[in-house]
C-alpha cells in the first residue's frame, strides 16, 4: 500500500500554502485581535475552488474528496497557529 500523496494531493497543498502565506499570514494577529473572519477572502477562496471542496462540480464544488479536504485545511490553518501560537504563548508582541 502506497501511502505516499498523489499529484492530486500536492496541488492543493501547494496552492492553499501559497495562499495562506500571501494572503493570510500578514494579517492573522490584525483579524486575531478584531477576532473577525475578513469575508474579503471567500472570493479568493472560491477562486481557487476551496469553498465546497468536497462538492460535486455540478453544484460549482472542486469535488475533492476527504483526504484532499483534510490537507487543505490543515494547511490553511497551519501558517495561522503558528502566529497566534506564537502571540499567545510566546508574548511576541502584535
Amino acid at each position: 500500500m502506497d501511502l505516499r500523496p498523489t499529484d492530486e494531493q500536492r496541488l492543493p497543498r501547494h496552492t492553499v500554502r501559497e495562499f495562506a502565506e500571501a494572503e493570510m499570514a500578514p494579517h492573522t494577529l490584525e483579524w486575531d485581535e478584531a477576532q473577525r473572519f475578513p469575508l474579503e477572502l471567500l472570493p479568493k477562496l472560491a477562486g481557487l475552488g476551496l469553498m465546497g471542496i468536497q462538492s460535486p462540480e455540478r453544484y460549482g464544488g472542486a469535488a475533492m474528496g476527504a483526504v484532499e479536504y483534510c490537507i487543505c485545511i490543515g494547511e490553511g490553518t497551519s501558517e495561522i497557529q503558528r502566529l497566534v501560537i506564537a502571540r499567545e504563548y510566546l508574548d511576541v508582541p502584535a
